[in-house]
């Protein structure tokens, strides 16, 4: 399994669009179960996401009343404005996004905010 910053921007979106209290687990019709429930994992290892986790054995990881922490918000305003995302993929690659530690990629948003803001 592989990060992926795409699968991660549209998570996140999705917890940000759902009312309080929302029970629903995260299902993206566009990407394999799988694929997602490893990056809602990763999310949550991290504190993006917040919620109880239930994970059995046979059963997929899954975060029951999911919602953004503050880092979520942030991490989601990085990756949601639509010029910077874009200027993010053109410096990186899928795999090198995937690869990259999030410090960098961090760090390589917000020099191009600072580089927007000159502009």
């Amino acid at each position: 399994m592989q990060r992926n910053f795409e699968i991660i921007r549209e998570i996140l979106e999705d917890l940000d669009a759902r009312p309080a209290n929302s029970k629903s687990p995260i299902k993206l019709d566009s990407y394999k179960p799988e694929d997602v429930e490893y990056n809602v994992k990763l999310l949550y290892e991290e504190g993006f996401v917040k919620g109880s986790v239930y994970s059995v054995f046979s059963s997929p990881f899954e975060v029951s009343n999911p919602e953004l922490s503050w880092n979520g918000h942030d991490l989601l305003n990085l990756l949601r404005n639509e010029t910077l995302w874009n200027r993010l993929k053109k410096l990186f690659s899928s795999n090198e996004m995937a690869t990259l530690p999030l410090a960098a990629l961090l760090n390589a948003g917000s020099e191009q905010v600072f580089n927007m803001l000159l502009e």
